[in-house]
């Protein structure tokens, strides 16, 4: 049978407990239960005890606690039972803590009202002492006035009989919100990406939730995402130190919840190194980058450079995130102008003032180049004689400045002239032009010939140049001419109707060997004696009988120490040289050449004789005088007779085709005399077979100083007389003059010989003027009217010849 006990605090009262009881249960049994059926004083004595019942029934949450812990804690079966089941029954985990937890929950209300207000199915329970459990009765007295009622949420839990204490309803288990959870795992720099990663989680059992990261002012750093169970991984590069510590909030969901976020963790922040990249500009001298520090990516940031392995250079400034940097790293220690430079980005953390390599780049140019430059060969050298000579590189770059020096390892390879060249030629730098070191050789063979060399190796850029010189330079043999037993004077002028004006800028120019030694080996063009030229006199020495060395090969000084301008008379004008020159300096002084023709006398014929005819001639110490007007074409090829004085007046040109000799004589009254005089500005051109002449030869201008030259190698051709400038022409003999020229210029034109030893050129003169007695001694007129009739008389004779040193 059903027996029902004690629920919620029921207890199965007898009539006579009632009195003992009352006013200490918070419910009687349930009068109409206890006895089903009956009725009279055991329902009147239960009436009773709802009256006194109602006054302590439990009306509120903590009364049901109350009462519920001491039917628990009661040791009476029926109590602890009925407790117990009503427990299981609304309890979110079955337990009466969490009862305790869930009925103090904000949405759960505990009330007292009328039986009307449960709109559940009716039902009752009662103990059932046989099974020792609760059993349900679907038994309900609608005429109960109140029950308590708990509600979560607008839903009935669970409505309870106030007066009588059965549950009535349905029963439904109270919930429980749980709170949020999250924490953070780890935050760190993630170089590869240049970002914080940042590792947490969170969740709420009560369902789906969603959480943000914030800064310490509020600023949602990242979120709002939804997510539970998991470990979330964010990166950013947007976090800065003002952001730290940053925190993590996630949002209360469930049955009671808010929806409100809650703060549940923070950190602090994890420091990271600087960032950044470097890039190689389409240059050889500079490098783009741009870096940052992931704390503070929006500042500026200090950066090093490392060029080529060298140590960090500087500490920089202006690296900036999003800001690209150009760097000119040409200034720096370890750039090379002669190579791809490798540039290393180091950037220093703006909090730890730690360094962080970012990056390396490679330039992608090579700064410095070298181009040709020129040779320091002269335009024109001479054969077998030694040479120095250099050839130049110059630099160039397109950085900002030149390099400092020259490719490191890199070499003039090879330098070339005719058939002599130098090899692995080193160089020195000067203002950037590289100059060879000197290169010594002696040419040997006439002719045009190009200096040419080639630079490489090492470092050089390009790697192997090829270069030549602008022109090329004439390797010639350097032919020279002797004045034997005279004087060669340059300047004086011509006497013309009484007038007469010197020529200021007149030279005496030829070749001469100058061994640098000590003492000076001059040897080449020169005189036994004087030489006054009113200019400069430019490689012919004078007192060459005492001065000048016996030969190019650079013999000893006849005198020690002197110079090639010994006997040059005035030799300390303005322009004067290591020959010496300027005879009349700035003075307007005169200084004059006789008008030769102008003395000579007579006339003899208007043409000239026959080769034969003036082989054949008497002897006539008078003269036999001809006047000849225009050119004469052919002059040469015999010899005069011992005795014949013979002069040539010729009012144009002069072609010298054949040699003229003296014959023999027995006394200085036989010796012949010869001489061609030209006026009117007429030339004489002496061909390249002519090897000997005898005699004066004299060439005279006109008043405005046209003609008047002397060629020693020239042709008549056609018409035309011309200077021959042949080497091939007029390297056929030497020319030898046996007498005196005077002339407005003498050009000596013969190539054979040279001033130094070839393999194949002996160092001959190719002209020697050689002043002999014949000229004086031919020339001397009768001393008395006697003596052409009879010459051997005494007054008709020399009586001694004397040499007297210069008077100065």
């Amino acid at each position: 049978m059903y027996n029902f006990g004690k629920l919620l605090g029921l207890t199965i009262l007898s009539i006579a407990a009632i009195a003992i009881f009352s006013g200490h249960k918070a419910f009687a049994a349930d009068c109409d239960m206890l006895v089903p059926g009956a009725s009279g004083s055991v329902a009147a004595n239960c009436i009773k005890y709802v009256n006194q019942a109602n006054t302590s029934g439990v009306s509120s949450a903590g009364g049901l606690i109350s009462a519920l812990n001491g039917d628990l804690s009661s040791g009476v079966p029926a109590d602890v039972t009925s407790a117990q089941w009503i427990v299981s029954q609304i309890s979110p985990d079955g337990s009466m803590a969490g009862l305790q937890q869930a009925l103090a929950q904000s949405d759960v209300t505990t009330t007292v009202t009328t039986l009307g207000n449960v709109t559940q199915p009716c039902n009752d329970s009662g103990y059932n002492y046989t099974t020792n459990s609760v059993d349900r009765l679907f038994q309900c007295d609608p005429s109960s006035d109140s029950v308590l009622q708990i509600v979560q949420n607008g839903r009935q839990i669970l409505a309870l009989r106030r007066l009588c204490g059965n549950a009535i309803g349905g029963t439904a288990r109270l919930t429980v919100n749980h709170p949020p959870t999250g924490s953070f795992a780890s935050i760190s720099c993630n170089p590869s990406t240049e970002q914080y990663t940042i590792r947490f989680s969170y969740g709420d059992q009560d369902g789906a939730t969603t959480a943000e990261i914030q800064s310490p002012g509020g600023k949602v750093l990242w979120g709002p995402s939804g997510g539970t169970g998991a470990t979330w991984v964010v990166s950013t590069n947007s976090l800065v130190i003002a952001d730290f510590p940053i925190s993590l909030w996630v949002k209360d969901v469930g049955p009671g919840a808010s929806n409100t976020y809650k703060k549940l963790a923070s950190t602090s922040y994890a420091n990271c190194n600087p960032v950044g990249s470097i890039n190689a500009a389409s240059s050889c001298y500079q490098v783009t980058f741009k870096l940052w520090d992931p704390n503070n990516p929006t500042g500026n940031i200090n950066y090093r450079l490392s060029v080529n392995g060298a140590a960090n250079q500087g500490t920089f400034s202006g690296g900036q995130n999003g800001a690209t940097v150009t760097r000119d790293v040409s200034g720096l220690t370890g750039f090379t102008y002669w190579g791809r430079n490798t540039i290393q980005l180091i950037g220093v953390d703006n909090q730890t003032g730690g360094q962080a390599t970012l990056g390396t780049a490679t330039l992608t140019q090579i700064c410095g180049s070298v181009a040709c430059g020129i040779s320091t060969m002269p335009g024109r050298v001479i054969a077998g004689e030694q040479i120095q000579f250099q050839v130049t590189m110059n630099l160039h770059s397109i950085a900002p400045t030149l390099p400092p020096n020259g490719p490191p390892g890199a070499t003039f390879t090879t330098i070339n002239f005719d058939a002599s060249s130098s090899k692995n030629v080193g160089y020195t730098d000067s203002g950037g032009v590289l100059y060879s070191n000197k290169v010594t050789l002696t040419p040997q063979t006439a002719g045009y010939y190009t200096v040419t060399w080639t630079f490489g190796g090492g470092s050089s850029n390009p790697s192997t140049l090829s270069c030549n010189a602008a022109t090329p330079t004439e390797v010639a043999y350097e032919q020279y001419f002797t004045v034997q037993g005279g004087d060669v004077s340059a300047g004086p002028g011509y006497t013309y109707s009484g007038s007469c004006v010197p020529d200021k800028a007149a030279t005496i120019t030829g070749y001469n060997l100058d061994s640098g030694a000590t003492p000076r080996n001059f040897f080449g063009s020169n005189t036994d004696h004087a030489a006054l030229a009113t200019s400069s006199i430019s490689g012919f020495a004078t007192n060459a009988v005492n001065n000048i060395a016996a030969n190019s090969s650079g013999s000893a000084d006849g005198i020690s120490g002197d110079a090639p301008s010994g006997l040059a008379f005035a030799n300390t004008g303005s322009s004067g040289t290591t020959y010496g020159g300027s005879i009349l300096g700035a003075s307007s002084q005169s200084w004059c050449v006789p008008d030769y023709a102008s003395t000579v006398t007579g006339s003899t014929g208007t043409s000239l004789p026959t080769n034969a005819a003036l082989d054949s001639l008497a002897a006539n110490q008078t003269g036999y005088v001809y006047r000849i007007s225009g050119d004469l074409t052919s002059l040469g090829g015999f010899t005069l007779p011992a005795g014949v004085h013979v002069t040539v007046i010729v009012s144009g040109d002069v072609y010298i085709n054949n040699d003229i000799q003296y014959g023999g004589y027995s006394s200085f009254q036989t010796v012949p005399q010869f001489s061609v005089m030209t006026i009117g500005g007429g030339s004489i051109y002496i061909a390249p077979n002519v090897k000997t002449l005898q005699g004066f030869y004299d060439a005279e201008p006109t008043s405005s100083g046209a003609g008047g030259v002397i060629y020693t190698c020239g042709s008549y051709s056609g018409g035309a007389f011309a200077a021959i400038k042949n080497y091939g022409t007029c390297d056929q003999n030497t020319l030898t003059i046996y007498g005196a020229v005077s002339s407005k210029q003498f050009v000596p034109g013969r190539t054979t010989g040279n001033v130094a030893t070839t393999s194949s050129i002996t160092d001959s003169p190719g002209e020697q003027i050689i002043y002999t007695p014949e000229l004086w001694l031919g020339s001397v007129s009768s001393p008395n009217t006697s003596c052409a009739t009879d010459p051997a008389q005494a007054s008709c004779t020399y009586q001694s010849y004397t040499s007297l040193p210069p008077v100065l």
